[in-house]
């Protein structure tokens, strides 16, 4: 609550109401977003306090992982067409957006990624009921977005340069968190970075160079909006296929597909 008023504290004293303008617009179009994977989030969250409690240790830890890459990917698949798209969509709502809304609207959906791929893992935390060091920890490390904005504000940096600061803080997070969870309920912690930390980051960087490259050609319009989409789509469902799920989480898949197939046919 600190960093998230002072930011907009902040922006009023430099910047003016343009500014929270802004930022208003960028976290309505982050909350259109995020509501997404809602109903996946809302699935998974008591099946891992559920799976502490019962003991099962090997399935709970299989569940943070597998629901940490799943919900970012889910989240990621309806960020970047918009994200690439963000002036296109911004001219349709609002029509006439303040300066600097599509860079809010970037690094505020930046921060839900992060915030995406960490939640199964503060999840864990809940489940074992031991909040107050953690929630020191994590606070502790956001809380110095207050200082590091003001002062990068005060010397005249711009706006969304707080909110930089913020997104970058939240990703060394989501290092700090897992490093504290290992001693909190046992995570593996070279296999969760190398099973998910490397693999959301991987399937990224895969998949963004092509809808970013796509949308240079064009000027922004609904034929750029859906190339684009369609590029990225073309790489990002192979990648992910291939790179971001384990053979497991590939059968659930495949699963879901046959299901799905067989409930048309009727």
């Amino acid at each position: 609550v600190s960093v998230n008023q002072s930011v907009l504290f902040f922006f009023n004293i430099f910047f003016g109401v343009v500014a929270n303008a802004a930022m208003g617009i960028a976290n309505q179009v982050n909350a259109q977003l995020n509501s997404f994977i809602g109903s996946f989030s809302q699935s998974y969250n008591p099946q891992i306090i559920k799976s502490y409690a019962a003991g099962k240790q090997d399935y709970f830890i299989k569940l943070i992982f597998s629901t940490s890459k799943l919900a970012y990917f889910l989240l990621l698949m309806v960020a970047v067409p918009v994200l690439v798209n963000i002036d296109f969509i911004l001219n349709i709502w609002p029509k006439n957006p303040p300066p600097g809304a599509s860079t809010f609207v970037l690094l505020v959906v930046a921060y839900s990624l992060v915030d995406t791929y960490s939640a199964p893992l503060w999840i864990g935390v809940h489940a074992t009921g031991n909040l107050k060091t953690h929630q020191i920890l994590m606070s502790g490390i956001k809380i110095l977005n207050i200082p590091m904005a003001y002062v990068l504000l005060k010397v005249g940096c711009p706006a969304w340069s707080a909110l930089a600061v913020k997104a970058g803080l939240n990703i060394v997070c989501s290092v700090a968190r897992p490093c504290y969870v290992k001693r909190l309920y046992g995570l593996p912690l070279g296999s969760y970075f190398k099973n998910v930390w490397l693999v959301v980051y991987f399937v990224t960087l895969l998949s963004v160079p092509l809808p970013v490259y796509v949308s240079s050609l064009y000027e922004s319009s609904l034929t750029r909006f859906l190339l684009t989409t369609g590029a990225f789509l073309l790489v990002f469902i192979p990648v992910t296929y291939a790179f971001g799920l384990n053979a497991d989480e590939r059968n659930v898949v495949k699963g879901g597909i046959k299901k799905k197939l067989r409930f048309l046919q009727k």
